[in-house]
């Protein structure tokens, strides 16, 4: 039986300056991009997100693919407070690689963008212990403004 998704929320997460850490010693190019607040909104998940966390992010060599590692929490509107660990990728083609990752909405080319993700939910609040008993993935959008992560999420059920 092919699996259903049930749309949950849309994040509306507010990034600041990636930090450049640079190439490892593997030869991936690391960097920290800080998560300084937002909110969510949704049929199912509404409220804000908490101005602490980070993407610990990092390209492939090559270029041409994004692994993402970002952790931050989420206050629902109800006061619960929600861990979120979202891993995913991003892939470039070799012309969005050599024009220098420029995604904004004025100018980047969306035609061929691929960034999903796959998150984790831990949270003590009962009201919201289905978020921690089933397998999510997301749909991350081209952002409305710089600065900004737009992330769509699913229930897979």
């Amino acid at each position: 039986m092919k699996p259903d998704l049930e749309f949950v929320t849309r994040l509306e997460v507010n990034i600041s300056g990636a930090v450049e850490i640079g190439p490892n010693q593997n030869g991936l190019y690391r960097k920290v991009v800080p998560i300084i607040g937002g909110s969510f909104s949704g049929p199912r998940l509404n409220g804000t997100i908490l101005d602490h966390g980070a993407d610990w992010n990092f390209t492939r060599p090559g270029g041409l693919v994004e692994e993402i590692s970002a952790r931050y929490t989420l206050k629902t509107d109800d006061g619960a407070l929600i861990m979120i660990s979202n891993t995913g990728l991003r892939r470039f083609t070799p012309e969005q690689a050599a024009a220098g990752f420029d995604f904004s909405r004025e100018t980047g080319n969306f035609t061929s963008w691929y960034y999903r993700s796959a998150p984790a939910f831990e949270t003590a609040s009962e009201r919201y212990k289905w978020m921690t008993e089933s397998l999510f993935i997301c749909n991350i959008v081209p952002p409305e403004r710089p600065q900004q992560a737009l992330i769509e999420v699913y229930e897979v059920l």
